[in-house]
């Protein structure tokens, strides 16, 4: 008996192979978005170290701020510096100086660098120094009896000291303010004010005669200036200081002399005391005398002050008593506020000799950027890329 089979066509096979060919593209998708999303993720990773660091080299400059350093660069410099962050990863920081109160800050971070994960991130922001506040009508500013007699000049023209490196110069200021313009008068060959310029000559202004204009500036206190003070004197009756100037040891700028209130000179290459504006305190109720000498800084003085010849002076004077010149060769860069407290005696303030007090706005500010806190201009911050 003979069996004849007859072909059966099936399907199985068919159907494993395509199962077997779906099942392979779903496992080589599966594998190849895990890939995607781990490199995603790597990515992202890294992106964020590269920010991190840029974010640690804006900072570090803050923390790290150095106003002698800052002050030295001109407008428009830009000081570069590099810093190893956690991990290898490193920031780049340039910091430009735009003029004399703002700087900008641009980092750029980098992880991994020379490699398929190198992230790069840059961040900026910008920077401006809180000065205290110091109100300076004028080239001199007291409260009571003011008179000008002999040859020198008083002037609210505001100008640059030599060779200093400052914005242009800004509007004209009084030659003299006090709260009574009759209590300023002008003897000798200054009769007429002929000795005093500015925009006025004198000033009238209310606030001379107030207490606060010399003892608050904008937050801080004459008090609080004076704990923060470089140098101390100790005044009782008249002490007079000679020799006043620049001293270095070793070639630095010796900070531990008090007789070493900076350089007011300007060179190339620069002094070691340039950028050496000292807070000096003349503490006690008596009577400082400074003859033969230069000095730079923040003068604070409790009682009475007097220049006695041949002293120059560069940066903001404060005097809680009377302010009084003789004798030839003295100047003033900056602005002298005088508070008379406790005067009795007319005139309280006697400004006679050859003296020159002219009102700079750069002796001013260049004394209180060094004393400043960078802090970050509304809406400083910017992630550039």
């Amino acid at each position: 008996m003979t069996f004849h089979t007859r072909p059966r066509k099936g399907f199985a096979l068919a159907v494993a192979i395509v199962a077997i060919v779906l099942i392979g593209l779903l496992i080589a998708g599966s594998f190849f978005g895990s890939t995607q999303e781990y490199r995603s993720g790597r990515n992202a990773l890294y992106q964020e170290r590269a920010l991190a660091a840029a974010e640690y080299g804006q900072t570090l400059v803050l923390s790290e701020w150095n106003s002698a350093n800052a002050l030295a660069m001109g407008k428009g410099q830009v000081v570069t510096r590099t810093v190893t962050v956690q991990d290898g990863a490193i920031a780049s920081i340039d910091l430009t100086k735009l003029n004399m109160l703002t700087y900008s800050v641009v980092s750029e971070g980098r992880v991994a660098a020379g490699t398929d994960m190198d992230a790069r991130r840059r961040t900026g922001m910008l920077i401006r120094l809180d000065i205290p506040e110091m109100r300076f009508p004028g080239a001199v500013t007291t409260s009571s009896s003011t008179n000008v007699t002999g040859t020198g000049t008083i002037s609210g023209a505001d100008a640059n000291p030599p060779a200093w490196d400052c914005d242009p110069a800004g509007p004209n200021r009084a030659g003299i303010v006090n709260d009574n313009a009759a209590d300023v008068t002008g003897s000798g060959t200054c009769s007429g004010m002929t000795c005093v310029s500015g925009d006025p000559k004198v000033m009238e202004d209310p606030l001379a005669g107030d207490p606060d204009t010399y003892d608050e500036f904008g937050g801080i206190s004459y008090d609080s200036l004076t704990k923060l003070a470089t140098i101390t004197i100790n005044v009782s009756g008249t002490t007079t200081l000679t020799g006043i100037g620049p001293s270095l040891t070793g070639g630095a700028c010796n900070t531990s002399d008090p007789k070493n209130w900076g350089d007011v000179n300007r060179a190339s290459p620069a002094g070691p005391c340039e950028n050496y504006f000292p807070i000096i305190h003349a503490k006690g109720p008596g009577l400082l005398e400074l003859k033969n000498g230069k000095g730079q800084g923040l003068l604070l003085v409790d009682g009475n002050l007097k220049l006695t010849g041949l002293f120059e002076f560069y940066g903001p004077i404060i005097v809680k008593g009377n302010f009084s010149t003789d004798a030839t060769g003295n100047k003033v860069f900056g602005g002298v506020m005088a508070m008379n407290e406790g005067c009795v005696t007319s005139p309280c303030n006697s400004i006679s000799g050859n003296a020159h007090i002219q009102y700079s706005r750069c002796a001013l500010l260049s004394t209180l950027m060094m004393h400043a806190r960078p802090i970050l201009a509304t809406r400083a911050w910017a992630d550039m890329f």
